[in-house]
């Protein structure tokens, strides 16, 4: 910022006009004006400098599918003091959950803070309660939740959203047959958004998953962890530290199991388990898991497999423009 002279002169009235970036060599005239603050410049000859009092700004809100389901909040903290010390709290049906500051992006050249809360497949239409909050200074957001999110590409009043569209229609439908596989009442209803969708699991299931093994070298202790935050792939296997997944990091190592989040887009990919030494174990993938049980004879099982399968679908053709 650029000094301004008359700054410095003693006889300055108290109905002085100041601007962000005054500089000063008495911080009592300012330190408490309304909207500024004054801090140390560094500067000798000019030891203070008058800052507004600028808060961050909610910017928008967007779908994240990374391996959960979840909402990221984008602020605006152009002028923002240690914009890095805020922390985003919220609240789920009352409840206390993480969230997970994610890197910031540029956008217009304007650089986002990001924050996400992620929630339960069962939870899509569970109202989130957030605030952005650090020491005295609290910016609220409204209530939000991933269905709200997926009602306004649904109606795509603008028509705007029409890549949006199709994928939180296979989102919602999943997470309808996820609760109905639990035994929960789902509320979500897609046709009270579109009345001309048509359930995908009403037609004949004639999708070919050749590619796709059930089993592979002997293995039949692989499975699906469908209940948590996202899809995990579980192999159940003695020693699991000896053993690791190709290209994933964050592998789960539990007792007398191995697991490992597959995000949305990924689940066509058939990824490998390797010995200590490098040589395949097995292989496994989300659409290997729907081949052995989209036949079986449990219906909500069948029925939560189809819908997987298309929310995948739906995931992998959106492409590149995952938030």
């Amino acid at each position: 910022s650029s000094k301004f002279a008359s700054a410095v002169k003693k006889n300055l009235s108290s109905n002085t006009n100041i601007t962000a970036g005054h500089y000063s060599t008495d911080v009592s005239r300012y330190v408490n004006t309304d909207g500024y603050s004054c801090k140390e410049s560094g500067d000798a000859d000019y030891p203070y400098v008058v800052t507004a009092n600028v808060s961050p700004a909610l910017y928008g809100k967007a779908l994240t599918l990374d391996g959960e389901i979840g909402v990221t909040y984008y602020f605006d903290m152009t002028g923002v003091e240690d914009p890095e010390e805020y922390e985003l709290i919220a609240f789920i049906g009352g409840t206390s959950v993480e969230t997970v500051f994610a890197e910031p992006r540029t956008i217009d050249n304007v650089e986002y803070y990001r924050y996400t809360v992620y929630v339960s497949p069962t939870e899509l239409d569970s109202s989130i309660t957030a605030y952005l909050t650090y020491g005295t200074t609290t910016v609220t957001t409204p209530d939000y939740s991933v269905y709200t999110y997926c009602e306004k590409a649904i109606k795509n009043e603008d028509g705007t959203w029409n890549a949006e569209k199709p994928l939180c229609e296979a989102l919602l439908n999943y997470g309808y047959y996820l609760e109905t596989w639990l035994g929960e009442t789902s509320t979500i209803n897609i046709l009270s958004l579109d009345e001309t969708w048509t359930d995908p699991l009403s037609e004949t299931w004639g999708v070919n998953l050749s590619d796709y093994n059930k089993t592979a070298n002997g293995v039949t202790g692989k499975t699906l962890a469908l209940d948590g935050t996202g899809i995990f792939i579980r192999l159940n296997i003695d020693n699991p530290t000896s053993y690791y997944v190709e290209g994933i990091d964050d592998v789960v190592y539990g007792e007398g199991y191995l697991e490992f989040k597959v995000p949305a887009k990924e689940m066509s990919e058939i990824f490998t388990i390797c010995n200590s030494d490098g040589t395949t174990y097995t292989t496994y993938s989300i659409y290997s898991y729907i081949k052995n049980y989209v036949d079986s004879e449990d219906t909500n099982l069948a029925n939560l497999c189809k819908a997987i399968y298309y929310y995948s679908e739906e995931s992998i053709a959106y492409g590149t423009n995952w938030q």
